[in-house]
């Protein structure tokens, strides 16, 4: 046998005691890990009281408009840069938990189908949506949005095999190992309403808000995504298969961003609610989009503040005990 031979038998013997030592020591760290993510979406915390009958869930726009505490039998689930794709996996998780939600009150404006803006957030890595949401993704949702990005890979990596990866900035499994209790706070999906304090009308950022949701100020730029066309169908039928009602709602905008909206967007955004209630006898649609508020009520252009939810809160209020109960 030759001096190389024996360096390279040397080499391999190594290498093999290195993945045998990583396997038996990384080999419970990571059944552990899983276990342990698996567990985590069976937490109390998700399953709210029989009184809770009303879900309120999308993007900033719900997340803002609508308070909990002025709904009755209501939660605010909605959270920042959710689109309609992560919006039907959250649904799927807390309607299982929660079978006596009879209404799903969902944010529906016309960003929430721009494609410029919207297909971003799906395939990017937006407010590491990708690593909030996986635990609630089956198997066709993972399939559309995998990618070799790191946004995609170390989630994966995590939930699929439980390799303990980024556990620095992981509050949930930092809670489980100490044997806390876990709250809503611990998941990031979760969401909740978000109470905006300030007034923040201005022209210029109002210019580029229109920008980054529509891509432009003309009236012609604005194209629909197939895919959040798609999942609100996806929602719908699941609300329907549980006879839930959804309605859907378009939050408050102050008059220089309406201005800006591409009609495109408008003429679109009404036909496809006029279908869709055409499709689904559970869905209800009510506009608030021109509903009139003082600039004082207005974080931004197309957000309402803790003034301007008080007053559309109350507003979806009567307008829900009219058409649902």
């Amino acid at each position: 046998m030759t001096i190389e031979e024996k360096h390279l038998i040397r080499l391999m013997g190594k290498m093999l005691l290195f993945a045998l030592v990583g396997v038996v020591f990384l080999g419970p760290i990571c059944f552990l890990s899983r276990q342990g993510d698996r567990q985590s979406l069976t937490a109390p915390v998700f399953h709210f009281g029989k009184d809770i009958t009303i879900l309120v869930a999308g993007d900033s726009h719900a997340e803002a408009s609508v308070n909990p505490s002025l709904l009755p039998h209501s939660v605010n689930i909605a959270r920042s840069c959710e689109n309609y794709f992560y919006t039907y996996y959250k649904l799927c998780h807390f309607l299982n938990s929660n079978s006596q939600v009879s209404t799903v009150v969902l944010a529906f404006s016309w960003h929430n189908f721009a494609r410029d803006y919207q297909e971003p957030i799906l395939f990017g890595d937006v407010g590491r949506n990708v690593d909030s949401y996986f635990p609630l993704l089956d198997q066709p949702g993972k399939d559309l949005i995998k990618s070799w990005k790191s946004s995609y890979m170390v989630p994966w990596a995590r939930y699929t095999f439980g390799l303990p990866l980024q556990v620095y900035r992981d509050h949930l499994l930092q809670r489980q190992l100490l044997g806390l209790p876990l709250r809503r706070e611990d998941f990031d999906f979760f969401g909740g309403y978000e109470s905006l304090k300030t007034s923040n009308i201005d022209q210029e950022n109002i210019n580029k808000k229109l920008r980054l949701y529509y891509s432009g100020l003309c009236n012609s730029d604005f194209d629909m995504s197939k895919y959040m066309i798609e999942y609100l169908h996806k929602i719908l039928k699941l609300c329907s298969q549980r006879k839930i009602k959804v309605v859907l709602f378009n939050s408050p905008v102050h008059q220089i961003y309406r201005d800006g909206v591409p009609n495109r967007a408008v003429t679109s955004l009404d036909s496809l609610q006029l279908k869709l209630r055409s499709q689904f006898d559970n869905v209800i649609y009510i506009d608030c989009s021109n509903l009139q508020l003082p600039s004082e009520n207005y974080y931004d252009g197309d957000h309402v503040n803790s003034r301007g939810s008080t007053i559309l809160t109350k507003y979806l209020a009567d307008e829900l005990g009219k058409l649902i109960f």
